[in-house]
């Protein structure tokens, strides 16, 4: 019963869009909805829970939002700081869970 009351999160890919646009655009078209940038993961996105117009948003069907679960966000938010160092500094990273890509784009947004 709990997880009936878990947001529901989208990441914004700023390779497409700009946060700021993407905010506006969904506020536009849901007014009524609260729409919150989440705390901890920047450009990324909290609806209430039982919002449900993921499936048909232009913003997701164009690769602008990602609907992505907040725990996947992590990742890159704690190895953003480690890619920008010299390779010698750190060694290399294996993405072990590579499909689809969200943390990879995330990454690179």
């Amino acid at each position: 019963q709990y997880a009936n009351t878990l947001p529901r999160y989208a990441r914004v890919n700023t390779i497409k869009i700009s946060f700021e646009d993407a905010i506006k655009q969904l506020k536009e078209r849901f007014p009524e909805t609260e729409i919150k940038e989440d705390e901890h993961v920047p450009h990324l996105l909290e609806f209430p829970f039982d919002f449900k117009q993921f499936h048909n948003l232009d913003l997701i069907l164009e690769g602008k939002i990602i609907v992505q679960d907040k725990a996947s966000c992590f990742p890159p938010v704690v190895l953003l700081p480690l890619a920008n160092k010299e390779e010698e500094e750190i060694g290399d990273f294996i993405d072990c869970c590579a499909a689809p890509g969200n943390k990879t784009t995330q990454l690179a947004s």
